[in-house]
């Protein structure tokens, strides 16, 4: 068959539309990441750990609080128990019934991040525009890609008797983009701070009355910031070996929360500063009386270091 203009049209308007269609769940998913500046300030250290590393370092910083508060003892292996002291939050009571008489750090940290406690957080943050729509992503990058395999299928079934090199790519570019929006999909799935998130996290890095102490300094660096020496190497061997060469890794201040947008949600990640809190609190600090100085030095430090 001859091509000409009038013949090509057809594959050059499915091209076009295969474009639209990407461009429009392009400029959805740029409006949901951007979210809503907050009306308020964060509250707590937990609200700090959600958007600095998503949910287990929530957890992370519960137990540590909790042990600061005496609300839970740690023995040599990292098994956790719970003492009389009664909690005084969601958060502190899931975890206060995971422990009981003695369970792994491991399986407290499991049951805090599947727990109803960070569930109800993480609705609170994405209803204040802090946290990525994960529901609301997935179904924009699903009608993209619904929309991208009906054009694909349409110039197929349209030039399956005539197909030449044009053709070929205004079929096949539609189809490459219905398996990345279905990649994307499914990565829409994870925890995500949004624009918003992040500078709402930044500007709680120095606020002392959210990040001090040894809450503070697993806040914003996770158990392998643990100012208390003992403690810390108790903490990191009752979890998987998996996990503590991650944490080794970050107390190394390799990765950093507040690095850049890769630097986020990296599990066990340190704050922004890399050295001086990752290293500087995690293995620099060695004994319990220096705890205020950690919180002291990666909430203002990594603050002060990302404005």
């Amino acid at each position: 068959m001859d091509w000409t203009i009038e013949r090509a049209m057809p594959a050059a308007l499915i091209l076009v539309l295969a474009l639209v269609c990407w461009w429009l769940g392009q400029r959805t998913a740029a409006r949901l990441r951007r979210g809503r500046h907050p009306e308020t300030r964060l509250t707590s250290a937990a609200q700090v750990a959600l958007l600095t590393n998503g949910p287990i370092r929530v957890a992370e910083t519960t137990v540590a609080s909790m042990l600061e508060r005496e609300q839970l003892r740690a023995d040599s292996v990292g098994r956790l128990y719970r003492t009389p002291a009664e909690p005084s939050d969601g958060l502190s009571r899931e975890a206060a019934e995971l422990a009981g008489t003695g369970v792994g750090i491991a399986t407290v940290l499991r049951g805090l991040v599947w727990g109803e406690a960070v569930r109800e957080m993480v609705d609170d943050l994405t209803k204040r525009g802090l946290l990525v729509d994960g529901q609301a992503l997935q179904r924009a990058w699903k009608w993209v890609a619904i929309g991208e395999a009906v054009l694909a299928a349409a110039g197929l079934a349209a030039f399956v008797g005539a197909l030449n090199g044009f053709v070929l790519i205004s079929v096949a570019a539609p189809a490459w983009l219905v398996f990345t929006a279905l990649s994307r999909r499914r990565r829409a799935r994870r925890i995500h701070p949004t624009d918003a998130g992040r500078e709402a996290a930044e500007a709680a890095w120095p606020d002392q009355s959210l990040l001090s102490g040894m809450t503070g300094s697993v806040a914003v660096g996770g158990l392998s910031n643990h100012p208390d020496r003992e403690l810390r190497v108790a903490l990191l061997r009752g979890l998987p070996a998996t996990r503590r060469a991650r944490a080794a890794i970050a107390g190394t201040g390799v990765t950093g929360g507040f690095a850049g947008a890769a630097g986020y949600w990296a599990s066990g990640a340190g704050c922004g500063g890399g050295a001086g809190c990752g290293s500087g609190c995690g293995s620099g600090c060695g004994g319990s009386g220096c705890g205020s100085g950690c919180g002291s030095g990666c909430g203002g430090g990594c603050g002060g270091g990302n404005s």
